[in-house]
């Protein structure tokens, strides 16, 4: 499947999820690493292949889950797609503030998975819950706020895409 990982900032939050397939569910409510899930669910770890990283702009809603401001709405942005094989299970799109701590801990991942930041390091925790996204037609994710310290740059907001592949 090709992804463009450009139309995956216009995703939205769903409000009500009671209609939500039971395979969409069980996904968005995971609160272990997808990275391991994954591999639980598959037999091995999934091949993580990083598609962009750096500057950019944030979408509104990623915006208002940092708390950016007006003057400060530039982030630092993470793209990869997690395979098994040559099936894509999952699109991820990872962001903070350019010049925030959590900013620099994304910079340093290169292609190791976000886990090995977010569970493998203590100082992370979830700040805000999962919330449920609709990206496209029947097309579903998660999204969730990480904080490893007091300020607006402290925070990672991780948005998770599950792929068809990822649903059968």
């Amino acid at each position: 499947m090709l992804i463009d990982f450009a139309s995956l900032e216009l995703a939205v939050p769903i409000v009500d999820t009671a209609l939500l397939p039971p395979r969409v569910k069980f996904w968005i409510e995971l609160e272990t690493s997808m990275t391991r899930a994954l591999a639980d669910a598959n037999g091995k770890l999934p091949r993580i292949n990083k598609r962009s990283e750096g500057e950019g702009m944030l979408s509104k809603w990623e915006q208002a889950y940092l708390n950016c401001t007006a003057d400060n709405d530039a982030g630092y942005i993470r793209h990869i797609l997690l395979s098994n094989g040559n099936v894509d299970l999952m699109a991820a799109r990872s962001v903070a503030l350019k010049d925030g701590t959590a900013a620099k801990g994304l910079a340093k991942l290169g292609d190791r998975p976000l886990a090995d930041l977010l569970f493998d390091d203590v100082g992370w925790r979830r700040l805000k819950p999962v919330v449920a996204l609709s990206w496209g037609a029947k097309q579903f994710g998660r999204a969730t706020v990480w904080r490893c310290g007091p300020t607006p740059g402290d925070q990672l907001l991780v948005a998770e895409f599950f792929l068809e592949a990822m649903l059968t």
